[in-house]
């Protein structure tokens, strides 16, 4: 899976002329099958031509973060080092899922930006904070009409890892000045518990990680607003899954967001797409493909195993910033305490490796997920 996410500063402020530039990041999600040639991979292949073949795939869209499950061991840490050269550090890696090892890695120019954050050692899933640049064009959006716009110590904290601490993000006025800082978003690859009987267990596992990226370093001190969690990887959700993530949890589904676009709605389809004709089943391999990963063996069906999730805290905000027979002076105290929390969005969502290695085959692909 591929999503570009884009993230801003929200400003809240009813009279704001004020606008946020955009900074976006794109993840790339893989299941690896541990590098295995597929049952109709020519037998020259081995685990080493594999892997070499999918660092290609991985790295075709110039991803910042790869969120890897199943990786290869058994010093996988060592092995995705070695394969991207330099070009992507792994900023750590479990072997507490079910099959394989969970990596993420992070482009080599945002190494510096980039901490890891603390996860429970049975919690297979690895979490990094990354630094994110936004700029803030300060117009008149203090409502007072005077041309300036009002800047108190508790809505702009001089941040020590911000990358420009301009002193006007210390002034108590600017006008039409721009500033820049950084605020951080919590990104997450995992590879949640497998099997339709596995539920519970899937619910508990985001429930811990939405608790530890809540409790790593907060972007506003005032308001005390937890950073922006992303989630992607092999998440085994089955559609039943849907109102316990996203109606109680509160995740919003990448896919959903995107537009649900139908050729990218499966991350598995081993069907038999061989006398298709239209290239409806494009996102599961369909067009005349068959995605025939295990052999004689491979059993017919498709589904969404793998997710991308954000947790941004946006409903949890919206209820809070609803102003009920308030004063002016009261209404805009309220919406400076929230004005820095960031809000995550979806500009894209695809597929990678959901098509034949070799388009003459039909049925030779790279993994059993896309």
């Amino acid at each position: 899976m591929s999503d570009n996410i884009q993230i801003e500063e929200k400003r809240n402020t009813p009279s704001s002329s004020s606008t946020s530039s955009l900074t976006s990041l794109t993840i790339v999600s893989m299941n690896l099958a541990g590098c295995e040639p597929s049952a109709e991979a020519p037998p020259t292949w081995n685990k080493t031509y594999v892997a070499h073949v999918v660092r290609q795939e991985l790295v075709k869209n110039n991803p910042d973060v790869l969120a890897l499950q199943e990786c290869p061991g058994p010093n996988p840490e060592t092995w995705a080092n070695d394969l991207f050269q330099g070009r992507y550090k792994v900023m750590g890696g479990v072997g507490y899922a079910h099959a394989g090892y969970v990596l993420l890695l992070v482009r080599e120019a945002l190494i510096s930006r980039t901490t890891t954050v603390d996860v429970s050692t049975n919690l297979p899933a690895v979490m990094v904070q990354i630094d994110v640049d936004y700029a803030v064009d300060n117009g008149d959006d203090d409502g007072d009409d005077d041309g300036t716009h009002d800047v108190d110590d508790s809505e702009e904290e001089e941040d020590p890892n911000s990358i420009d601490n301009d002193d006007n993000m210390k002034n108590k006025k600017s006008t039409g000045s721009r500033t820049r800082s950084t605020r951080v978003v919590n990104i997450c690859s995992c590879h949640l518990a497998p099997f339709g009987g596995g539920a519970e267990r899937r619910r508990k596992q985001i429930q811990s990680l939405l608790e530890i990226s809540s409790g790593s370093r907060t972007n506003d001190n005032n308001s005390n607003k937890p950073p922006p969690l992303v989630i992607a990887g092999d998440t085994n959700m089955r559609l039943e899954e849907d109102q316990v993530m996203e109606g109680t949890l509160k995740l919003r589904d990448v896919w959903k967001e995107s537009g649900e676009d139908p050729t990218t709605r499966y991350t598995w389809d081993t069907e038999d797409h061989r006398g298709d004709t239209k290239e409806e089943g494009r996102g599961g391999g369909g067009g005349g493909y068959f995605n025939r990963y295990y052999g004689e063996d491979t059993r017919q069906y498709k589904t969404r195993y793998d997710r991308i999730y954000i947790s941004d805290h946006r409903q949890e905000e919206e209820e809070e910033e609803e102003v009920n027979n308030l004063s002016k002076k009261q209404e805009k105290q309220k919406t400076k305490k929230s004005c820095l929390s960031l809000e995550v969005s979806a500009k894209s969502f695809g597929l990678l490796a959901n098509r034949p290695v070799n388009p003459l085959t039909k049925t030779h692909f790279l993994s059993d997920h896309f």
